[in-house]
């Protein structure tokens, strides 16, 4: 079907341009998927595709029907747009997750901040990060750590220095995190196209991928984890690494 004809190189997104398109004869759509990828996705674009949607998923036994317009209602609109950069960020089928944190506890920091909304409606409006949207979701990072700085590698030193070293209570560092926000962003962006048939998508390199040979990697950070001195010195506290180290000094 040429009205059909897509450039689009994802399903889930895909889903949504076909559910448009079905919209201008149907006033109800059924989307059959595991993925909550889409369903975020159909929460996002409710409105604009103008019909009524249920989202079905599970199998067998298990398999269950949800109205879109229920969920999409009381959340709202603006919290809906801004679960696109809030799934992304928190990890979705191209971006790792944060370490240590589930998509409830961010869930609640979105909702309890009206500003935070505003920050992930931004992600993936364009394929560029500004410096203050940056600093925007360093913030919100912070506070789903529970850091009350609002820079990440202040906490990673105060935690470091005082022997807290489990690394659910650690956040990335700024230049992990800018790498992290980047892939999220990269990702947001595709999907907020959802409904373009053409939408012009630039290269995930230097969007927190880079090329190694003829692979696409992810690009983790730029800078070492941590400076040389501390990495020299930290070692497991086993028996044997104990010996080790012991023997190293002696």
């Amino acid at each position: 079907m040429p009205e059909l004809f897509t450039t689009q190189e994802e399903a889930d997104t895909r889903l949504l341009l076909h559910c448009s398109h079905a919209a201008d004869y149907s006033r109800y759509i059924i989307i059959r998927s595991p993925d909550t990828d889409v369903f975020v996705l159909a929460l996002a674009f409710y409105k604009d595709i103008g019909a009524h949607l249920y989202f079905q998923t599970g199998k067998g036994g298990n398999s269950h029907t949800v109205e879109v317009q229920k969920i999409h209602n009381q959340l709202g609109a603006i919290v809906c747009d801004a679960l696109i950069g809030l799934h992304c960020f928190t990890g979705c089928d191209t971006v790792s997750s944060l370490y240590g944190i589930v998509k409830v506890k961010a869930m609640k920091a979105l909702l309890s901040n009206q500003e935070h909304c505003n920050t992930f409606q931004r992600i993936g409006t364009t394929f560029t990060v500004t410096r203050d949207l940056y600093e925007a979701v360093e913030a919100f990072t912070c506070e789903i750590y529970d850091v009350k700085d609002a820079k990440v590698s202040t906490k990673q030193g105060g935690t470091f220095r005082s022997e807290k070293c489990l690394e659910r209570s650690l956040p990335p560092n700024q230049d992990s995190l800018q790498q992290h926000i980047q892939r999220a962003n990269y990702e947001a962006a595709i999907n907020r196209r959802s409904l373009r048939k053409q939408p012009e998508i630039p290269p995930p390199v230097q969007h927190g991928w880079r090329m190694e040979g003829e692979h696409l990697v992810v690009h983790w950070m730029i800078l070492p984890p941590a400076p040389q001195s501390v990495l020299e010195l930290v070692h497991c506290q086993c028996k044997m690494c104990g010996r080790e180290l012991h023997l190293q000094k002696a």
